[in-house]
């Protein structure tokens, strides 16, 4: 398994590849991360009812982020951030997410749960461990990429969040959040409400059906600019402790 030396890699929630609301996912941003380091043509693209409004989401694939994209540290191989996935995975018990539903958040559409969750629910202490138990194989952001970020008006806990972890929206400032849109300049105004009522039209359906967090991907990103996809799964396999 080589290590590209480019590559960035991250840690998702997404749901399984056979599951609607994957194919929906898919469709609705024009790209199935699944197809493995592939570009299809535009020929073969899922029709997207959002064309034109998901380049940044569709870059990513359909998932919420549980450890934001890194670089590996000089000396780390993707063998070996692989294996500690799996062994973070098989510590960790499967459980059921919170109803999700298609709201906004900020300025980009999103799937996201209906009520907020609590700092101890199951899937942000997962979170949280992706972020802390896997940084050891995480290449620090340079100075122009602190200082590109610094420039986004962060909070002073946001600052020290990306000094530390590399990202802001972390830890105590994480979301769970699955992006379907691009940042739209107004929620209120009439491409933002079509686009919400088509987004409802989708996926609330689909979101009906309760989801659950059975394992957790691996996605990798080739090269800067290019899309990334869904490198390896990991069930998460830990037992629950009797109350």
């Amino acid at each position: 398994m080589t290590t590209l030396a480019n590559a960035r890699y991250a840690v998702y929630w997404a749901p399984a590849q056979d599951d609607p609301l994957w194919l929906a996912g898919s469709r609705w941003l024009g790209r199935d991360a699944a197809v493995a380091g592939m570009v299809r043509s535009a020929e073969e693209q899922p029709a997207s009812p959002a064309a034109g409004l998901t380049a940044s989401p569709a870059l990513y694939g359909f998932h919420a982020t549980l450890k934001p994209p890194m670089r590996l540290r000089p000396g780390c191989t993707e063998a070996a951030l692989l294996d500690s996935v799996a062994a973070l995975a098989a510590g960790i018990p499967a459980f059921d997410l919170p109803r999700l539903v298609v709201a906004w958040l900020g300025a980009c559409l999103t799937i996201r749960p209906e009520v907020p969750i609590r700092h101890a629910h199951p899937l942000w202490r997962l979170a949280d461990a992706c972020v802390a138990d896997l940084d050891d194989w995480r290449l620090p952001p340079s100075d122009d990429e602190i200082a590109r970020r610094l420039q986004a008006g962060l909070t002073a806990e946001q600052t020290d969040l990306l000094r530390r972890w590399g990202y802001p929206h972390v830890m105590s400032h994480w979301r769970f959040h699955m992006t379907l849109s691009d940042p739209m300049p107004a929620r209120d105004s009439a491409p933002a409400q079509a686009l919400m009522a088509t987004a409802r039209t989708t996926f609330d359906a689909l979101l009906a059906t309760p989801q659950s967090a059975r394992d957790i991907c691996v996605f990798r990103q080739d090269d800067t600019g290019a899309p990334f996809w869904l490198l390896q799964r990991f069930p998460l396999l830990g037992t629950e402790v009797p109350a």
